[in-house]
């Protein structure tokens, strides 16, 4: 439901404060793709929930603390893109075990839907 607020899709209209309560429950709820994305947003500075600051809120602030929590968090849960979002902040390094034949797949995948997501909220008009 966060990915229907943040991309304004299913009848939904855009709205980043409601994916961040969205996302939030997900990863409370043990969600590592919730995880991921609420610390994607943190990384971007524009996930809002009601502890942030008002620069914050507007976009303007990145959250790296809360990033990396809720990174490492869906990482330990084998999120394999919030993994490598872990190692290109530099918060953690890659295994030396390579990764399989399913989950190189499946890392593409996510890595190109994630893109594909960030060129259609780039492209809407704000």
């Amino acid at each position: 439901i966060g990915t229907l607020y943040t991309q304004g899709q299913g009848g939904l209209p855009k709205g980043l404060p409601a994916a961040s309560v969205w996302f939030t429950r997900a990863c409370d709820g043990g969600d590592p793709i919730g995880c991921r994305a609420l610390g994607i947003m943190k990384l971007r500075g524009i996930a809002q929930d009601s502890v942030q600051s008002k620069a914050q809120s507007n976009g303007t602030e990145r959250d790296w603390a809360g990033a990396r929590a809720l990174l490492g968090k869906a990482c330990q849960a084998k999120d394999m893109v919030a993994c490598e979002l872990m190692v290109e902040n530099g918060w953690a390094t890659r295994s030396k075990k390579p990764l399989s034949a399913s989950e190189q797949a499946a890392l593409q995948k996510s890595v190109a839907d994630d893109n594909n997501a960030n060129k259609k909220s780039q492209q809407e008009p704000k």
